[in-house]
């Protein structure tokens, strides 16, 4: 029992590069929820500064929140212990949710280079506005939903092999690993191009 203790103690206590690793985490955390909440504050705020591409700015800081305020902290959490902590329920919803803020995040980046691409190759054809800003925004977050909602039915917390239930992941089954990957390129990463 003791070389239990031990072996956990391991897993739960920071090394010195791990503290390292968390004061570099702690420093994205604080400053990416200050810099995306005063550029949310800015435009909710400000009616001049409701542009379209501000808009697009606006959706990308909110899913950016969402990455910092739910991923990191499990990241981080995750990294050090290597283990998952959360439970069953936590883990595919926290994976849904980090899929979610990181596919409207990519999403919402080629819809601004989208935006600017016929702002500046086109400018007498083609006229942005606002209400179709908020319907690409709303299909991003469609679209978003839809890919990772695989993420809430396929991963699991998976015990470490060697049948002592002290560490576990957050992760898709091993017949599921590669699939759910190339999945997740495709939609997101490669559908975007």
């Amino acid at each position: 029992m003791e070389h239990l203790n031990k072996l956990f103690l391991e897993y739960i206590f920071p090394s010195d590069y791990e503290w390292l690793l968390i004061a570099m985490y702690l420093i994205v955390f604080i400053v990416g929820v200050v810099g995306n909440f005063l550029v949310c504050f800015a435009v909710w705020r400000n009616k001049q500064m409701r542009t379209v591409t501000n808009i697009f700015i606006f959706n990308l800081s909110t899913a950016d929140l969402m990455v910092i305020i739910l991923v990191l902290p499990a990241t981080v959490t995750v990294d050090v212990t290597e283990t998952w902590f959360a439970g069953l329920i936590m883990c595919k919803c926290l994976m849904f949710l980090q899929n979610i803020s990181v596919s409207v995040s990519v999403l919402t980046l080629t819809a601004i280079s989208v935006e600017r691409f016929y702002a500046i190759c086109h400018p007498l054809r083609f006229r942005s506005t606002k209400k179709r800003a908020r319907m690409v925004i709303g299909a991003i977050w469609l679209f978003s939903i839809l890919v990772s909602s695989h993420e809430a039915i396929i991963f699991q917390t998976i015990p470490t092999s060697n049948h002592t239930v002290l560490l576990t992941s957050c992760r898709p089954p091993n017949e599921y690993f590669d699939q759910s990957i190339c999945y997740h390129a495709v939609s997101c990463y490669y559908m975007s191009l």
